[in-house]
């Protein structure tokens, strides 16, 4: 059961929406799938978008996995013998054999 009080039951809601034969779901039939209002519906799947769990098409949301294809990506990618990496904030840091550890500068 969900708790649509909170704002991670909303975005579950609206995850859970999409089944396995949907591709793209516009935002009137996402508010009838969750029974979310429609501005909350609108709020929180931009959120999704923003934070690449959706992306928003000409005809509405489909679901993404951004971040999970992204890591998935990282974990099976090789690196240079002698670097390590680490991922922080949206920044990558480089460390060293010795231990030493620098700071990415933005930009």
């Amino acid at each position: 059961m969900e708790d649509s009080d909170t704002v991670l039951g909303k975005a579950l809601a609206i995850l859970r929406a999409f089944g396995p034969a949907d591709s793209v779901l516009p935002l009137a039939e996402l508010v009838r799938r969750t029974g979310l209002a429609k501005g909350t519906v609108h709020r929180v799947a931009g959120d999704l978008v923003h934070h690449r769990l959706l992306d928003k098409t000409d005809h509405g949301y489909r679901l993404s996995g951004g971040p999970l294809r992204a890591r998935s990506a990282r974990r099976h990618r090789t690196h240079p013998a002698g670097a390590g990496y680490a991922v922080s904030a949206g920044s990558v840091r480089t460390h060293p054999r010795d231990g030493a550890s620098r700071r990415a500068r933005g930009p």
